[in-house]
């Protein structure tokens, strides 16, 4: 059996210069290093986003990230 590839991602650049602010950057990343093998499951904490339906929210503390999820071209956006 093929074994999947990662998801690859793209970032905002806000989001970058955000992350390089964040004390909580090593949870973000490991977090984010998770889901490029597998976005879609479920992490506790994690709300889809209602308005959209491959938006998500992760909280960790007070700061958010913010992605979306495109499967068809094995993405994923991190806007905020």
């Amino acid at each position: 059996m093929a074994q999947e590839t990662a998801f690859s991602f793209f970032y905002m650049r806000t989001a970058l210069c955000q992350l390089r602010k964040s004390l909580k950057r090593e949870q973000i990343m490991n977090f984010l290093d998770y889901m490029a093998h597998g976005p879609l499951r479920q992490q506790s904490g994690t709300k889809r986003l209602t308005s959209f339906s491959k938006n998500y929210l992760q909280r960790f503390g007070d700061w958010r990230i913010s992605y979306v999820v495109n499967v068809e071209q094995r993405a994923i956006r991190v806007f905020e």
